[in-house]
């Protein structure tokens, strides 16, 4: 496994960081029709489960928006991927189909940051 450094900096500022990193051997395809089942059904529970304002009030994606200004950075302008996703789940949007690895983690991001 690769070695990650954290910059100081982001230590002192957030303390409390918990970051994870998947490293594995891939092999991409264009389509996966198992894959997009599961990701419809993650859609369909986060469609059905909020409103869009309710996005922002997720614990996880409030956390993540504080270290992004703690940071410097402007979470309205520099929009974590989970809650680009969430938002455009709840406003009824399709979510674009990339490849295998991208919707794979696109999965994960639904999912870890459910509104439920």
């Amino acid at each position: 496994m690769r070695e990650i450094i954290i910059s100081q900096t982001i230590k002192n500022k957030l303390p409390d960081l918990t970051l994870g990193c998947i490293e594995c051997d891939v092999v991409i395809s264009e389509e996966n029709s198992e894959l997009w089942r599961e990701i419809e059904a993650a859609c369909g529970t986060i469609g059905h489960s909020g409103e869009l304002a309710e996005v922002g009030c997720n614990p996880a994606i409030r956390a993540s928006r504080t270290a992004y200004r703690l940071c410097g950075k402007d979470p309205a302008r520099y929009r974590l991927s989970s809650e680009a996703l969430m938002r455009r789940v709840v406003k009824g949007h399709q979510l674009y189909r990339i490849n295998n690895v991208v919707d794979l983690l696109n999965l994960v991001s639904l999912k870890s940051k459910d509104l439920r």
